[in-house]
């Protein structure tokens, strides 16, 4: 998921994030973030972490979980990561790249946010978000669907988007979508 600041990136995390917790209760849904977040302290997290160090420990005791396909899991695992391309040159870089390789091959829900900008970089743990060519575009300028998702986008201005709106990508297909954002 990518946008500039104020295009309801966070909004939209906690949206999927509480809609994945609603369709399956019983799921290990985790969440790790660069910085302080206000979503650390929802009640629907199994676990959540701040910073680099303390991802590291989380990451460690997720990767047997992703090693399993999701069909073989006992419960459900979903990963939500705020500042994902923040983690790039940090200790848990690889271990964290390692985790979305497992959870992209065994079907298992992970849901990366940053700031476009940040996303543009060509290092391999963004990368890795990036070739599954999936993903949230919120407020995206002209360019942020070839840059990002090797996706080109219908002719858009930036103006016609509040918060909330932009395009979903999956498989070289952009569609128009509204996130609900609160008053």
């Amino acid at each position: 998921m990518a946008g500039p600041a104020a295009s309801g990136r966070t909004t939209a995390v906690r949206w999927l994030a509480e809609s994945f917790h609603r369709w399956a209760g019983d799921s290990y849904l985790v969440h790790l973030s660069s910085r302080r977040s206000p979503l650390s302290h929802l009640d629907l997290w199994t676990s959540s972490t701040t910073g680099p160090e303390a991802a590291k420990e989380v990451i460690d005791k997720l990767r047997p979980y992703a090693e399993l396909s999701a069909e073989e899991s006992p419960s459900r695992l979903a990963i939500v990561i705020e500042g994902y391309p923040e983690f790039v040159s940090s200790m848990v870089e690889g271990p964290l790249s390692e985790l979305v390789k497992l959870c992209r091959r065994n079907g298992h829900l992970l849901i990366a946010e940053g700031e476009s900008t940040a996303w543009a970089s060509p290092w391999p743990l963004v990368m890795e978000v990036r070739n599954a060519r999936t993903g949230l575009l919120l407020q995206p300028d002209q360019m942020d669907g070839d840059n990002l998702l090797r996706t080109s986008l219908p002719r858009v201005r930036r103006a016609d988007f509040p918060p909330g709106r932009g395009f979903w990508i999956k498989a070289g297909t952009a569609t128009k979508v509204q996130i609900p954002v609160g008053d």
